[in-house]
């Protein structure tokens, strides 16, 4: 069983956590990115809920991704990046049946945010696990 989609109360949750642990207002929109312009987070991905993202994505699904707009601290000028909150599974899925654009909830805080996640994870490389259920 694949977890719940990225429903609007689970937007909000994800918007709240990230608001508290910044102390700074956070907005969200509803808008399309490149799919390559997608930073990872997650380190390893469910071989299940992979074939599972595959299969609903194939039939038409397009559940949107929850991202962080953030400002890179390794590139200068600073410019944005989006970090994956919500939607491994589907981001991988959407990169390897080629999708160039998806519909995000983009995290835009108030406050230009700088983090420390890493900015050159490729989802394509972060490796696929089997989990014993």
């Amino acid at each position: 069983m694949i977890p719940d989609p990225s429903t609007p109360e689970r937007v909000e949750e994800i918007r709240k956590s990230y608001e508290y642990a910044n102390k700074i207002p956070i907005n969200v929109v509803q808008t399309k990115l490149a799919v390559s312009a997608l930073n990872p987070t997650q380190t390893e991905l469910d071989a299940d809920e992979l074939k599972e993202r595959r299969l609903q994505i194939g039939d038409g699904s397009k559940e949107p991704i929850v991202v962080l707009k953030a400002l890179s601290r390794a590139k200068m000028p600073e410019r944005p990046i989006f970090f994956v909150l919500d939607g491994h599974h589907r981001l991988r899925a959407y990169r390897e049946k080629g999708v160039e654009s998806v519909e995000v909830y983009l995290l835009e805080p108030e406050i230009p945010l700088k983090t420390a996640l890493p900015e050159d994870l490729d989802i394509m490389e972060v490796p696929v696990v089997k989990r014993k259920h």
